[in-house]
């Protein structure tokens, strides 16, 4: 690893570089903990503090890891090591811990997207947008009124804002199941609208389409 001074970690937006042997983060941050996935993540991993280590070392917008490392595999295995995981005898990770750096386990894949809010709500709420506009669209093309091929230059501008958006969010993270589970969220926030609400989300979508 690329030799990091302890100052290069005062960007980070919660400075875990800076905790004691016997500190926790959701002891120093408190912020943090009052989420319910982050909490669930405590109760139910006993490694729950170096999954949140790891994510935050990863996916923080102010992390050095994200400097040196554009490669994401190479950053994933770094930041690993740095919130205290350790290789076994053939020079990889547990399994578990596998799983849960590359998005695979549904636990972990909600703390992420937790923090993640946390630090980026902007984005979070932009992809949200764009995700609700991406649908409005997709449902256009089964009226046989519509413009078609208007329909579809905006289908593929929204996907292509999407995709950029998503990049963006998750530090250039490509874990599949992680990206699903970000769009199952949001989902599953939209179903939870008052219908006020939707009225309001659905005609800003419309001039997002439109623009």
């Amino acid at each position: 690893m690329n030799e990091i001074r302890p100052s290069d970690w005062e960007n980070l937006t919660f400075n875990i570089m800076s905790l004691s042997d016997k500190e926790t983060v959701i002891d120093k941050f408190k912020e943090i903990g009052r989420y319910p996935d982050i909490k669930n993540l405590y109760s139910e991993n006993a490694d729950a503090d170096k999954y949140m280590r790891y994510i935050i070392l990863f996916y923080d917008i102010g992390s050095q890891l994200r400097i040196i490392y554009q490669d994401t595999g190479r950053r994933k295995y770094e930041a690993a090591i740095l919130a205290g995981f350790r290789l076994n005898a053939k020079n990889k990770f547990t399994g578990s811990v596998e799983k849960s750096i590359y998005g695979f386990d549904p636990l972990t894949n909600k703390a992420i997207i937790s923090y993640l809010r946390i630090i980026k709500n902007p984005t979070y709420a932009q992809l949200a947008i764009f995700q609700d506009s991406f649908y409005i669209e997709s449902q256009k093309l089964k009226n046989p009124n519509e413009k078609t091929k208007d329909v579809i230059q905006n289908i593929i501008k929204l996907r292509s804002e999407i995709e950029s958006l998503t990049k963006e969010f998750l530090s250039g993270d490509t874990s599949q199941k992680l990206i699903y589970d970000i769009y199952e969220s949001i989902e599953e926030e939209n179903l939870l609208l008052k219908p006020e609400d939707v009225a309001k989300k659905l005609s800003h979508n419309k001039k997002v389409a439109n623009e």
